[in-house]
């Protein structure tokens, strides 16, 4: 699927200097007419991206270790057992941090912060094809101690190709625009003076509410949860010499 806009800009060499300098993103000798092709392209998801993590807390480092890396044991294999392989997910940040105790509201001068405990933050980046299993996966790693659920997305695995095949219909549409318009203003295109990509703007990826996590009041699973569409879009700046 694909939507088609077209922004055109005639500039005549008759028109005052001013003009054609503010419209023409390139001054030139002779008469230029600029043409801007814009495609989307709309693909269906094939990749799920996801962060899931540990965060536990303790007094003294080692409890707070030992209780976090427990809980990621059970996480990792209720990842296996949904069909997630090794190569679907590994750790993406690990931390250990001293919790500091809150200083008073107006605190001597001579106050020194404690350290209250530690913190131990562990997490694991998910990335998989199986994009049905957004909400298993949610489900399951919440019941096994998972108390951070971040950067969710429903991507495209090969968005390169897809931009590809939006550059191409930008392309296209800015060409057969530049035919009509010259047809239009009864002018002669004598040739491509300059051609720009512009810089591409963030593709659009479905992102998931955080109660869409939650399972139904009857206690079943979680709720399923579509993948969408992903945008990708191209934009093509075409300017000819023209008579």
């Amino acid at each position: 699927m694909f939507l088609r806009f077209s922004k055109i800009t005639l500039i005549m060499f008759c028109l005052c200097f001013f003009y054609e300098k503010t419209l023409a993103a390139k001054e030139y000798d002779f008469a230029t007419m600029t043409i801007q092709g814009h495609a989307v392209v709309r693909k269906p998801a094939d990749e799920l991206q996801l962060t899931v993590g540990v965060i536990s807390q303790a007094k003294t480092a080692n409890d707070a270790l030992k209780n976090n890396s427990q809980k990621m044991e059970n996480v990792l294999k209720a990842l296996q057992e949904l069909g997630l392989t090794s190569a679907e997910y590994q750790t993406s940040r690990f931390s250990i941090n001293p919790i500091y105790s809150t200083p008073p509201k107006n605190p001597s001068p001579d106050w020194i912060a404690t350290i209250n405990g530690y913190e131990v933050s562990n997490q694991v980046a998910i990335k998989t094809e199986q994009i049905t299993l957004a909400g298993p996966i949610i489900d399951t790693v919440s019941q096994f101690g998972v108390n951070s659920i971040q950067n969710i997305s429903f991507q495209l695995k090969n968005q390169r190709e897809h931009y590809s095949e939006a550059i191409g219909l930008a392309t296209q549409y800015a060409l057969e625009d530049a035919q009509k318009l010259a047809q239009g203003a009864h002018v002669d295109l004598l040739r491509i003076v300059d051609i720009v990509l512009e810089k591409p703007s963030p593709s659009y990826q479905p992102r998931l509410a955080l109660y869409s996590f939650k399972g139904a009041d009857n206690g079943n699973s979680a709720q399923a949860i579509a993948s969408g569409e992903v945008e990708v879009t191209a934009d093509v700046s075409i300017t000819y010499e023209i008579k």
